[in-house]
């Protein structure tokens, strides 16, 4: 039995029409999300779908889904071992009327292998321990192979980047100029790709002015695209990068920002960090804030940041009071 979580935000800006599926997420980039006709309904309708790569195991879902005119929608579902694909509560119409402009998934996957798989593994391994021990040998080579192939293919991108090789696309951000490529910009961010395919003037101009970013922002959300790394980050540049990221839906990178802003959270930073996670929808990072908000609220409702919230985003400010005042019954309760 295995447990991981899928989390994927799949923004899409510019409209749903001719999209058919998502980029790949997940271990091994082994998910993604579709459109496919719901033939069982009375009325066959484009439903989303998650995929998965090959089917083997039986695989048990929990978890919500997100958008912005459902809302939080719970979903618990299965696949069984030959299937790859189960349908989600969402219809590819509602999308498009509604213009909602992003689903986020958050799903807990449980892998399972039937009883008679489990004994047929036990069968083998009393058999023999070598065979295993091979197999496991031959896991480890083939993943440092990946990752020195892996390493060596970041390396030359980061060289075509920097050397502007074949470049066919400008962005402009201040006074800086970046030479890119429209093909690796739309294979990295959905939001690029559908700007490229809908033939808005700046795919025709071949040319981008970015007005609400910083350069030296831009230029790691760039690197990233092309590499897959990024610079040792910071505090500021974490939250400046995490809504770039978002902004373009380069959700790796935006997954990397994340985890480092909620380990980030302290007295001086749970306040922005809360705003940030309720701006992007993100409720892995707000849930983090409020968390610590909750459990440090004595310290905090002094604060500027504070008392700025309670002024200019009250019904958040009341959602993070709820919460401490939560907390504060639990523990209370677990005290007496």
């Amino acid at each position: 039995m295995r447990n991981y979580n899928l989390h994927f935000h799949w923004y899409v800006p510019f409209g749903w029409e001719g999209l058919e599926y998502s980029s790949s997420f997940g271990p091994s980039n082994a998910w993604n999300l579709s459109f496919r006709p719901d033939v069982l309904g009375k009325q066959p309708r484009k439903r989303l779908c998650l995929c998965r790569q090959r089917g083997g195991l039986k695989v048990e879902l929990e978890g919500y889904l997100i958008t912005k005119s459902q809302g939080f929608i719970n979903f618990e579902g299965s696949m069984d071992k030959l299937s790859t694909f189960v349908f989600l509560p969402i219809f590819y119409y509602r999308l498009v009327n509604k213009r909602d402009p992003y689903v986020t998934i958050d799903l807990q996957v449980t892998e399972k292998k039937t009883s008679e798989e489990e004994t047929d593994v036990n069968v083998e391994v009393a058999q023999t321990d070598t065979y295993f021990d091979m197999l496991d040998a031959s896991d480890k080579l083939t993943a440092m192979i990946d990752v020195t192939a892996l390493s060596l293919l970041s390396r030359d991108m980061k060289t075509m980047y920097e050397k502007r090789h074949h470049s066919d696309f400008t962005l402009v951000c201040g006074s800086r100029n970046f030479q890119v490529h429209k093909c690796v910009l739309s294979v990295r961010s959905p939001v690029f790709a559908s700007m490229f395919q809908h033939s808005m003037i700046e795919a025709t101009e071949n040319r981008m002015t970015i007005t609400d970013i910083y350069a030296f922002v831009l230029e790691q959300l760039v690197l990233f695209m092309y590499t897959g790394s990024i610079n040792e980050l910071s505090y500021s540049m974490a939250r400046d990068l995490y809504s770039a990221s978002d902004k373009y839906a380069v959700l790796q990178l935006k997954d990397k920002c994340s985890e480092f802003l909620i380990s980030s959270v302290r007295t001086s930073t749970a306040v922005d960090v809360l705003i940030l996670g309720d701006m992007h929808n993100d409720i892995i990072l707000k849930n983090a804030a409020i968390s610590f908000i909750s459990g440090n609220f004595e310290d905090i409702n002094t604060t500027e940041a504070w008392l700025t919230l309670v002024r200019e985003h009250s019904a958040l400010a009341i959602e993070v009071l709820s919460a401490a005042v939560t907390q504060a019954k639990s523990e209370f309760q677990n005290t007496n």
